[in-house]
């Protein structure tokens, strides 16, 4: 069905607990349902999906929202997903993906971006922190039915 498909199969598989659709939901969708979540996330000035490959496939994307068209720095961006093949994860690619939001972000005049990380697991905060997110203290339940809390996180734009 494609990369964007093959990535978040692998990542679903992989980390169940980081996203709010199941792997049986994802295996469930039609070409056109994935044909359309890469369309929406390639359009806009509200919203960016960097992708990153490996020159064979597709290896890792996040994507970063503005969440209502207010003026920046007042509206703080929200990275809403990310996913890293686990073959490559610790080799850079999840670092190059957040770095580019950021600058996404900066270039339009945020001052800052948020993204909300299963309080849990070590392994995203440790990336995040690294790239400069700090935990802001919030936790609310990511996925209640699953009892997932989620820990919000925020980095200066121009980090």
């Amino acid at each position: 069905m494609g990369a964007l498909h093959d990535l978040r199969l692998a990542a679903l598989a992989d980390a169940p607990e980081a996203f709010s659709t199941t792997l049986a939901q994802a295996e469930r969708r039609s070409e056109a349902e994935w044909q359309a979540v890469a369309e929406q996330g390639a359009r806009g000035d509200r919203q960016c999906t960097v992708a990153a490959d490996d020159a064979r496939r597709l290896v890792g994307m996040v994507t970063v929202y503005l969440p209502e068209p207010a003026a920046p720095p007042d509206t703080i961006p929200s990275l809403i997903q990310m996913q890293v093949d686990p073959a490559v994860r610790r080799s850079g690619v999840g670092t190059q993906l957040v770095r580019a939001v950021l600058v996404w972000a900066a270039e339009r005049g945020a001052s800052a971006v948020r993204l909300q990380v299963n309080a849990s697991d070590p392994r995203p905060i440790g990336l995040y922190e690294v790239l400069g997110f700090r935990d802001t203290g919030r936790r609310e339940p990511l996925f209640p039915e699953r009892g997932v809390l989620a820990m919000e996180m925020e980095a200066r734009a121009d980090a």
